[in-house]
């Protein structure tokens, strides 16, 4: 592929969707420092050349910060992160436009075909999207309401051959899928009622599953992904044993 890191890894990219939003809910909750905005771009920079998936957690993200624009905090999240983006986005016009680095020069082109598709009239559209659209096609109803039964062909490559996320639920247990949905709002319900004092949790646990529900179109994310759900259990540990340290100093006490 184009990017630095020579393939696109998905599952990387899910990983770094989720932090993302994350790392909104702790600058709204004030639990990390806005000073932190600088190397959290530098970051998003870098994922860039992994996995363009992540565009759509920084998009979820966004959605998160309009939905709690009321507040000050916000307010200034939002205008540091247009100038700093503003800023990144001169540096990178200024190294594609004039550096002889031709690996910078396509890990940019990689990660922003879809504007130069856009640009060229070519539709906002790459190689990728055009390749999952593929991977959609249409399905008897006994196949849509029991599946297949099967995940994998007898050579090991995916199932007739799509790597969809739902596609491959469906073909695999058909209408079971939504088993898979509801694992996911479960852990998310764990992760709201562990969240104490934590303001907009309700928003962001919704910004959440939506993410993971948009994700599940390119790739398997529901109840699959490694990363995001490590993540999530990770945030919900340590407000548990937060929770019970907090608990013993009042007994203590």
């Amino acid at each position: 592929g184009l990017a630095l890191s020579s393939q696109q890894y998905f599952g990387l990219g899910v990983l770094y969707c989720t932090f993302f939003l994350f790392y909104m809910f702790s600058l709204t909750n004030d639990k990390v420092k806005i000073s932190s905005l600088f190397p959290f771009c530098l970051i998003l920079l870098s994922s860039l050349t992994i996995a363009r998936t992540v565009f759509i957690g920084v998009a979820i993200s966004f959605l998160y910060l309009l939905l709690v624009l009321n507040k000050s905090i916000t307010v200034k999240i939002i205008t540091r992160l247009l100038v700093i983006g503003f800023i990144s986005l001169l540096l990178l016009a200024y190294f594609y436009l004039y550096s002889d680095n031709v690996t910078i020069k396509n890990a940019i082109n990689w990660a922003f075909e879809f504007f130069f598709n856009a640009v060229q009239g070519n539709g906002v559209n790459t190689a990728s999207t055009i390749a999952l659209s593929k991977m959609y096609f249409p399905l008897n109803e006994a196949q849509v309401l029991y599946g297949d039964g099967r995940y994998l062909e007898h050579d090991g490559s995916y199932y007739m051959h799509t790597d969809a996320g739902y596609m491959r639920m469906i073909l695999s247990v058909g209408l079971g899928m939504i088993f898979w949905v509801l694992y996911d709002l479960l852990i998310i319900k764990v992760l709201y009622h562990s969240l104490h004092g934590y303001k907009y949790k309700g928003r962001f646990c919704l910004c959440l599953f939506l993410l993971l529900l948009i994700l599940n179109v390119k790739g398997e994310v529901l109840g699959y992904n490694v990363g995001a759900h490590l993540l999530i259990f990770i945030y919900i540990v340590k407000e548990k044993v937060i929770s019970i340290k907090k608990l013993r100093r009042i007994y203590a006490e």
